[in-house]
């Protein structure tokens, strides 16, 4: 805004001169007023120039003419030295043809060239600098002259690529499959961002204080082959001290001098080590060193290793828990298979339900596991003997009463009619609530009780936006006499009257930050010794006691003796706007993640449909007591746990398919408390306010349910010591008001779900990332960190809005938002199931994943229909055209290559409008999600699914009635 204001003065200033001077050519008499008319304009122009906060270059025939202050400073030049240069030698090579074309372009009158873009420039020193560049055309001495103004953005572009960097940490470290392919892509991408060719990991074993390196890349000391003790290297002073350390040579022999350190392999030029720290703990540190003076080290190398040794912090605890986890599972089931006897989990029902039981069920009662699991052969209940059922009954009921362990003594006949004693030890599982789970024990001739326990919660917190405000503070500092005035703004930014800051510059500075004091002092010496301008930014007291963020920009008065007698400024307040960087690098990396996390579910969701597909033929076609139906059952739980993560991924990522319908949530909510009421402990109270006069909202079912779902748990998991959880909705207009404090609100009417708690509440430093994936406030173990991501991508996908609004101590407040609007027909009253069955009829199965084609085209041929395939959409048509009506239904892909399932549709309902369509896919970025899938009467089958889901589903879209018209953003 400011570079457009700025052009169109100096075009506005260069055409108000053309005006004036052409009719005074002619009248001789009259130059001396047109000159000093012009030289009164430059002066004009050159005093606003130099005081803008960016540069001003103007150039002409490939020379520059003019440099503003800003713009010296920034290319580090004197103003004699840029004069007459070529503007070409100010650019980065690999810009200047760049540069150079734009600008002659915009000389020759192409009006089809940016007027701003990026380039990165070169300063006196060699050092680059990424400017945003704003060119314009004037007029200079009666000939064309090009105009650029430059704002630095390096800062911002560094941010850029460190936000990048976080971003692949996360991904690294849900990819890599070990902690060494996790450090190694540390090392790779620390080294776009700064020089690490000597790059190391060490870990810290408080236990046996001694220091691990898992991660050594060195060109001089070779990598430790042992964990050192602790001594007094580098590395163990910045795990003492849990601060990062640059130690150049100087700092290097300071810490030696004062014993704090001593010699610990080769010597480095600069050594740059930063904390590794979760939480409160420092479990290592992270450390790139220099052995040349090549390559040297600064405090923006210790920044940029110190942010991303945060993120990578928790991406190596998490992938330290993640192989400790599958360590510990591992050996639970060495121990379980080896037991003598067999361990299990069942239902406390009248057949003893079994939910699991280990391999040694076989030895003990002669069934194989998956026999007695879900009664699928027998159950548990019948091969005991009749005589003793009733006794056991009796004694395990007892025992759950008063919450204690029972032990049986009974018999049981095997499968090969064998009669057996068994002693029995088992102990009821209950639930945060109170209520019985199951019961847990072990069954053998001799042997000890073996329990099988621990299972994961998921609840997180993430984070709020919040903008506030800015005002300006004038000033008029008489520096002779230290005496200032304050405008009135100086009251409604910092809450101070101008008495009571005072009225000496002293006051104003006594309330400074701690840290900006001295700095911003010195400047101001500065600026009043030898300078025009002042300019700082610097954190002060506000009267509320808490710190703003201010820009303080001021103009210096001299005298004619060239003594500073005035200066006369303005202070912005940053505070908000900083605050507003930062909301939207976090919104910025969710985008990205969700991005990452979608395409990741979709290719993962068709990996699953083939091996649930492939997994259930094999059940099918395999009798029930085969040895490998156990093996079959575990990978169908586990892919089916990892579809449920994938649901979680698209959820946050936005990208799952909706099947939307009118909903009133009040209803919706009510019919929902005795589900929530089993997840929610006796001491936590559940208050439902629903507000009156409801809207109806168009939103997925079975999403709404995890919205509430999830944010009562996680109310629950902040409230330990019980409370009570407060339910309410209301009909919210989103006003100028609302939307003011309310970051990306956009006006209309919504209905607001809102869920509060009484708990311990989230602090500022967790509020800002509770909405992270994989984020989580909870200990190792108790959470996934995708509560809270998931309800976060479920809402934007309806349209909506969430914000958290929690402080510790005060409980915490979920407000989610999402556009009512005006029912049509009546609110949905929930999911009807179809049964699963075959029928004779033909299908056209079409699929470009020739695993997924398979299972399907298996499947659907056991079920009784004559199926033909076909790899994609263009031989699907020519299937269909040799087919002559032949086909009812056609099973499609949505993405393919060649065509389409939506291009094959509209085809083929030109050759046969009556033909029926099912359409599936694990989720695409492409109008399947717009406006697709969402028409009714359009039939989708979203990946992974089972046999049985295809089964129903095929039936359902042939039984329905006509076919439904399909088309692109529809």
């Amino acid at each position: 805004m400011k570079l457009r204001l700025l052009n169109s003065i100096v075009r506005a200033l260069t055409r108000t001169v053309d005006a004036h001077t052409v009719p005074l050519r002619h009248d001789l008499a009259e130059r001396q007023r047109v000159d000093e008319a012009l030289r009164e304009s430059e002066l004009r122009f050159r005093a606003l120039a130099d005081i803008v906060p960016f540069g001003i270059v103007i150039f002409q025939e490939e020379r520059v003419v003019y440099a503003n202050r800003a713009a010296v400073q920034l290319h580090g030049y004197d103003s004699s030295e840029l004069l007459g240069i070529s503007p070409w030698r100010l650019v980065h090579p690999d810009h200047v043809e760049l540069f150079r074309g734009r600008s002659r372009q915009r000389l020759a009158g192409d009006d089809g060239v940016p007027e701003h873009y990026e380039i990165k420039i070169v300063t006196k020193q060699g050092a680059e600098r990424w400017v945003e560049c704003s060119v314009a055309v004037s007029t200079l001495e009666g000939k064309p002259a090009i105009v650029a103004a430059l704002s630095d953005i390096t800062e911002r572009r560094r941010s850029q690529e460190i936000q990048a960097a976080i971003y692949e940490i996360s991904q690294a470290a849900q990819s890599a499959e070990s902690l060494d392919e996790l450090f190694s892509s540390l090392h790779r991408i620390v080294g776009r961002l700064m020089p690490a060719t000597n790059f190391y990991i060490a870990l810290h074993d408080p236990e046996t204080a001694t220091l691990s390196f898992p991660y050594f890349v060195d060109e001089v000391d070779a990598k430790p082959d042992t964990p050192q003790a602790f001594g007094k290297g580098l590395t163990e002073y910045v795990l003492r001290t849990g601060e990062p350390l640059l130690a150049t040579p100087k700092v290097f022999d300071d810490l030696c001098l004062e014993g704090q350190v001593e010699s610990v392999g080769a010597p480095s030029v600069d050594w740059l080590g930063v904390p590794l720290k979760v939480r409160d703990r420092t479990i290592g540190v992270l450390a790139v060193q220099s052995y040349t003076g090549t390559v040297r080290y600064g405090e923006t190398e210790r920044e940029i290793l110190s942010y991303v040794s945060m993120q990578a912090a928790q991406a190596i605890e998490r992938k330290r828990a993640e192989q400790e986890l599958r360590e510990s599972q591992r050996k639970l089931f060495t121990l379980m298979s080896n037991l003598p006897g067999m361990a299990y989990r069942c239902a406390n029902d009248e057949r003893w339900t079994m939910e699991f039981v280990s391999d040694g069920c076989m030895a003990l009662t002669g069934y194989h596991p998956a026999e007695l699991v879900a009664n699928r052969t027998v159950a548990y209940e019948d091969i005991i003997d009749a005589a003793d059922r009733e006794k056991g009954r009796r004694l395990v009921d007892e025992a759950i009463a008063g919450r204690r362990s029972f032990e049986l003594t009974y018999r049981i006949r095997t499968a090969g009619g064998v009669s057996k004693w068994v002693w029995e030890r088992g102990i009821g599982v209950f639930s945060p609530e109170g209520a019985l789970l199951a019961l847990e024990g072990f069954i053998a001739d001799i042997s000890e009780r073996t329990k099988a326990e621990e299972a994961l919660r998921q609840s997180e917190e993430r984070y709020r936006l919040a903008l506030q405000a800015t005002q300006e503070i004038m000033y008029d500092w008489d520096i002779g006499a230290d005496a200032v005035f304050w405008n009135p703004n100086l009251t409604n930014v910092l809450g101070y009257a101008p008495d009571e800051m005072g009225r000496s510059l002293e006051g104003f500075h006594a309330r400074l930050h701690p840290d900006d004091a001295a700095r911003v002092r010195r400047e101001v010496a500065v600026a009043v010794a030898h300078g025009e301008v002042f300019s700082s930014a610097y954190r002060i007291r506000r009267k509320t006691d808490e710190f703003a963020t201010l820009l303080d920009r001021g103009l210096i008065l001299r005298g004619r003796d060239g003594v500073a007698v005035r200066m006369v400024g303005a202070i912005t307040d940053l505070t908000t706007s900083k605050q507003l960087q930062d909301q939207l690098r976090q919104v910025q990396k969710i985008e990205a993640v969700g991005r990452l996390a979608g395409g990741i579910a979709h290719d993962f969701n068709n990996l699953l449909t083939a091996l649930l597909g492939s997994t259930e033929l094999l059940q099918r076609r395999l009798g029930d007591d085969h040895p490998a139906q156990q093996e079959l059952a575990t990978i169908q739980r586990t892919a089916r746990r990892a579809a449920d993560f994938t649901q979680g991924l698209l959820a946050f990522a936005r990208r799952q398919v909706l099947e939307p319908v009118y909903l009133d949530l009040n209803s919706f909510i009510s019919e929902g408390l005795p589900m929530l009421r089993r997840l929610i402990p006796e001491n936590i109270r559940i208050d439902l306010r629903a507000g009156g006069g409801l809207n109806a909202v168009r939103a997925d079912r079975g999403q709404m349910t995890q919205i509430l779902m999830n944010l009562c748990v996680n109310a629950r998991d902040a409230m330990p010591a019980g409370g009570t959880i407060t339910i309410s909705t209301e009909n919210i207009t989103m006003d100028k008001a609302f939307i003011a404090d309310h970051q990306g609100a956009k006006p209309g009417p919504y209905v607001s779900l809102a869920v509060t708690d009484t708990g311990t509440g989230i602090g500022p430093e967790d509020v800002a990332h509770i909405f992270e994936p994989f984020f989580t406030t909870k200990d190792r173990g108790k959470g996934t960190g995708l509560g809270l991501s998931t309800v976060y991508g479920i809402v934007k996908q309806h349209g909506g809005l969430i914000y958290a609004n929690s402080a510790p101590g005060n409980g915490s407040t979920f407000s989610v938002y999402l556009p009512a609007v005006a029912a049509r027909g009546e609110l949905s009253e929930g999911p009807v199931d179809n049964a699963a069955r075959g029928g004779p009829e033909t299908i056209l199965v079409v699929e470009d994943e020739a695993e997924v084609r398979q299972i399907l085209v298996q499947a659907l041929s056991g079920l009784g229909y004559r199926v033909y395939e076909a790899a994609d959409g263009l031989d699907a048509l020519s299937l269909l055209r040799s087919a002559d009506g032949g086909i009812d239904l056609v099973l499609t892909d949505v993405v393919m290559p060649r065509m389409g399932g939506m291009e094959l549709c509209q085809a083929a309902r030109a050759i046969t409008p009556g033909i029926r369509f099912l359409f599936s896919s694990g989720y695409t970025e492409d109008t399947v999600h717009v406006g697709f899938v969402k028409k009714e009467g359009v039939f989708f089958l979203a990946k992974p699914y089972g046999i049985d889901t295809l089964a129903s589903k095929v039936r359902e879209v042939l039984d329905s009635g006509s076919p439904t018209s399909v088309s692109d953003g529809s």
